[in-house]
């Protein structure tokens, strides 16, 4: 449960313009994961996407 609430989160940041000055790994520590190896696995476990594949479908829908 707490690592949806992370993703949704991190999802969240990622399309925020607010958050564009950090990286994923910044994205990802905010959040509260610990390293980026474990973002990336829960973040693909829960959004069936990468984090970057998460940011290039929003850019295509949007723009």
């Amino acid at each position: 449960f707490i690592n949806t609430f992370r993703v949704n989160e991190a999802k969240r940041q990622l399309i925020c313009g607010k958050y564009g000055h950090l990286t994923l790994y910044g994205i990802a520590l905010q959040c509260g994961f610990k390293n980026k190896s474990t973002f990336y696995k829960v973040f693909k476990e829960v959004a069936h996407l990468t984090p970057r594949q998460f940011i290039m479908l929003h850019r295509n829908r949007y723009n």
